[in-house]
């Protein structure tokens, strides 16, 4: 059996190395919270950790709220999934109280008028430390856990079309050794050396620019921000091209719209303009 003594939370500041734009808000400075969980397994007391920034907008999108109503929110959320965790009743099996866990911020949520991508963030702070503690508990490695499925996940009580299936089905017989980076490309990121002012220039002795962190981590897979504006995204696009397709002899890499197209119809005619430009013909790669 399984079951959440207490749980406790502690923020630290943390502020970007650089400014990191996606969509409408422009990062400099976060909150970087942690949640730790004192869980009993089987009689054993053991604690499990998990830790998160606390971007704004990230999950709501909502350009007429204020960076502290943006971050009142997220904890509102984290306090909540907290409160459900500790009132909730011994379970068999991790996933079982994450249900029961899940399905009371669910209800809460809705009737605070909350969207699922902020109530859902709680829960899986949550989550992750009864994972955390449970593996420590067990002596058990995550991916064993996972592989194994001591964690007790029913695939079928998220997706009815997945009965008769387990977590292993769906994954290899070992955990990967080696994954390939996939690198966010921010709306406000330098693209090149060359467009960095003397006076931003960091001097912290890592990357700055795309162009810099390519040469020195060997990126080949990329995500590009989006703003929304078909000109500006089109203007960007076709620089990002010519210093990826110069740097990358083989590449990949998705665009990220970050919810900033608010009609199909202006989504529809940048993406008719993308996809024929003459500099961007050989990408052949775009996916949306």
């Amino acid at each position: 059996m399984i079951r959440v003594c207490s749980t406790a939370t502690h923020t630290v500041p943390m502020r970007l190395r650089m400014p990191f734009r996606y969509g409408i808000a422009t990062l400099t400075e976060l909150p970087h919270l942690f949640v730790q969980t004192q869980v009993e397994v089987d009689g054993q007391v053991v604690t499990g950790v998990a830790a998160d920034g606390l971007a704004p907008k990230w999950f709501t999108k909502q350009p007429q709220t204020s960076l502290a109503q943006d971050t009142a929110e997220l904890l509102d959320v984290i306090a909540a999934a907290c409160r459900f965790a500790e009132r909730a009743a011994p379970a068999a099996t991790v996933f079982a109280l994450w249900q029961a866990i899940y399905a009371e911020q669910a209800a809460w949520g809705q009737a605070k008028g909350y969207p699922p991508l902020l109530w859902g963030f709680g829960v899986s702070l949550i989550e992750r430390t009864l994972i955390d503690a449970w593996c420590r508990a067990t002596g058990v490695p995550f991916a064993q856990a996972v592989r194994t499925n001591t964690l007790g996940i029913r695939l079928d009580a998220i997706h009815p079309d997945l009965q008769g299936y387990a977590p292993a089905a769906f994954l290899p017989a070992q955990p990967l050794r080696s994954i390939r980076v996939r690198h966010t490309v921010g709306l406000s990121d330098p693209i090149t050396d060359a467009e960095i002012a003397e006076a931003e220039r960091l001097d912290d002795g890592l990357p700055h620019s795309l162009e810099a962190n390519i040469r020195t981590y060997g990126l080949t897979h990329f995500k590009i921000k989006l703003s929304g504006d078909g000109d500006q995204d089109l203007a960007r696009l076709i620089a990002l091209a010519q210093t990826i397709e110069r740097l990358c002899p083989t590449f990949a890499f998705t665009l990220d719209g970050n919810e900033q197209y608010h009609a199909v119809e202006t989504f529809r005619a940048a993406w008719l303009v993308i996809v024929f430009v003459p500099v961007l013909l050989s990408l052949q790669r775009i996916q949306a």
